[in-house]
């Protein structure tokens, strides 16, 4: 089936562009995080578009004919032998299926938002618009939203220490001002269509996690404090992170610090 054999052809491309980046990216290891960040959204990049450059197998053609006033569409290939359901079906049909599980997995995050945020009580409002809300439903603070954005912090958070309380707000806050919640989005939606490739999996992971290196990079620069400060904020709040069962799309609080000390 041509359509199946294009389609392993792009999943081999994908693969070999992420090996080459993965490859690129140890000499990055102890570099900014900001530089890791930027090369794995290259990597994301080159790996998904590059390949719809290359040339693939061309769809069967058909004929038009048209006959008396009938019009008869003929395929031009060679009968093949009816089976009950060829392996090419049932592939392409898990990967469908698979398709719109993700994407269905996605809405429900949406869902989630929206009852975490019905249900929550604001707590402040900035003056740039944002709100934040205290969502006795979560686990971990979730941060969404660009025209009207919405910090939703977890249950027990009024108990933190100012200075954890200050940590986590400077780091959501920073998610905000980077636009990173459109960022998410747009990586998700790309889970979703490829969802059946390690690759993409892999590569979505160092972004995450560079991403969330970056963040706290700038709060600590934000707060005028010491990675050892923030870290204590963190390790404060990464139990309650690493308990998180529901999936949202929007950034999650990190749950560790490990950009080089400056």
């Amino acid at each position: 089936m041509t359509i199946l054999t294009n389609l392993q052809l792009y999943a081999l491309q994908l693969a070999m562009i992420v090996a080459i980046g993965a490859l690129a990216a140890i000499p990055l290891r102890n570099r900014d995080p900001r530089a890791q960040l930027r090369h794995w959204q290259i990597v994301l990049a080159a790996a998904v578009f590059l390949p719809l450059l290359m040339p693939y197998q061309p769809l069967p053609p058909t004929e038009i004919e048209i006959r008396q006033g009938l019009v008869t569409v003929a395929a031009q290939q060679t009968p093949t032998r009816t089976t009950p359901i060829p392996w090419q079906t049932i592939a392409l049909t898990t990967l469908a299926a698979g398709t719109t599980l993700m994407l269905l997995r996605l809405i429900s995050g949406f869902v989630r938002i929206a009852l975490y945020t019905r249900r929550s009580t604001l707590i402040e409002t900035l003056a740039d618009g944002t709100q934040l809300r205290l969502a006795e439903d979560m686990q971990g603070p979730v941060t969404y939203g660009l025209k009207h954005p919405v910090v939703l912090l977890p249950a027990g958070f009024n108990e933190l220490t100012p200075e954890v309380q200050k940590a986590i707000k400077a780091h959501e806050l920073i998610h905000i001002q980077r636009r990173d919640w459109l960022h998410t989005l747009a990586e998700e939606f790309l889970r979703a269509l490829l969802w059946f490739h390690p690759a993409i999996w892999f590569t979505l992971a160092r972004i995450h996690a560079t991403r969330e290196q970056t963040v706290d990079q700038q709060a600590v620069q934000q707060l005028g404090g010491t990675p050892e400060a923030y870290l204590h904020a963190l390790l404060s709040q990464a139990g309650i992170d690493a308990a998180q069962p529901d999936f949202v799309p929007a950034p999650l609080f990190s749950a560790a610090i490990t950009w080089p000390s400056a």
